[in-house]
């Protein structure tokens, strides 16, 4: 008996980064890769923060901000997409079926002076990575990565 796995390319996270930019600046990068071999897929390009975590309609990626491996980081300013080569179709990017991209999650976030007195230790979690999968049926299903998949997509810690 062979069992052959319906997801030839899957999803998994390539590599995460956490570079500061002077003081008071980090840029985080995670890279991840995606497709399906007998299903389209179509993946975000905006982002949002927010650690909400479950099921979660957000059409977006979702990421926060962790302290110290643990605590929800609220400060700072943030702004993030995910950039890709991939073709965008509906404002969203799109993989034909049996087709593979890298996409990379881009968050830059800036602290005040004030947010910086407490010399937080701060790694970006991603908490939210919805895709829409698409069979050559036509049948269209919206699903997302678990909380056990998303553990992986996390940033190391930049000591601010």
């Amino acid at each position: 008996l062979f069992i052959t796995p319906q997801i030839s390319h899957g999803y998994w996270t390539t590599s995460q980064h956490a570079i500061k930019i002077g003081d008071n600046n980090v840029l985080y990068l995670v890279q991840y890769k995606f497709g399906l071999n007998s299903q389209s897929v179509d993946l975000p390009i905006g982002a949002v923060r927010t650690m909400a975590t479950g099921s979660i309609t957000s059409p977006y990626v979702n990421y926060g901000f962790v302290e110290d491996g643990e605590t929800i980081y609220t400060g700072g300013t943030a702004a993030a997409l995910v950039i890709s080569d991939a073709e965008i179709k509906n404002n969203q990017y799109h993989l034909k079926a049996g087709q593979s991209g890298t996409f990379t999650l881009l968050t830059l976030l800036t602290l005040t002076p004030e947010e910086l007195v407490d010399n937080p230790d701060l790694a970006l979690q991603v908490t939210h990575l919805p895709f829409i999968r698409t069979t050559d049926t036509g049948n269209v299903y919206t699903d997302q990565l678990n909380i056990s998949e998303l553990s992986n997509y996390v940033t190391p810690e930049v000591d601010m």
